[in-house]
């Protein structure tokens, strides 16, 4: 059976952010007062789901929107600093060669999603849907 449609969430899927990610939320834990990441717990911690990373370092959940939106404005600023995985750009393009089409839902903004998967690889994709809530992709699949 030929799969018709791949659809990937951007964060931890293709993009590696979360060294990125850890480093800003500790900057936030000192600011907010809750638990920093140790570099330690990183490779238990990148497989969790949004909720269950805030729930595990105390994280208020009223305060998830405006860290939400801080983080996405702050990584706008520094999105040179996120690379694909490796692998990804020859993954996309054999599955848009065998006529797979693809499509990408994040959190994170369209922008900052274009600007890391590059003019090439932004190409082959036929659908973006980001700027879902921290919380909310689900639904969008």
């Amino acid at each position: 059976m030929k799969y018709q449609l791949a659809i990937f969430d951007f964060d931890g899927t293709l993009a590696d952010s979360f060294p990125w990610a850890a480093s800003v939320v500790n900057q936030y834990a000192d600011r907010y007062g809750f638990k920093r990441i140790e570099p330690e717990d990183h490779d238990v911690l990148r497989n969790y789901d949004a909720r269950r990373l805030m729930e595990h370092l105390g994280v208020r959940m009223w305060k998830v929107p405006q860290m939400a939106m801080d983080v996405r404005r702050r990584m706008a600023q520094e999105i040179d600093k996120i690379p694909l995985f490796s692998g990804v750009s020859e993954m996309l393009h054999a599955l848009a060669a065998s006529g797979v089409t693809l499509a990408v839902v994040s959190s994170n903004s369209e922008a900052n999603v274009r600007q890391v998967l590059g003019a090439q690889n932004t190409a082959l994709f036929r659908i973006f849907d980001c700027g879902a809530s921290v919380f909310g992709k689900s639904p969008k699949l």
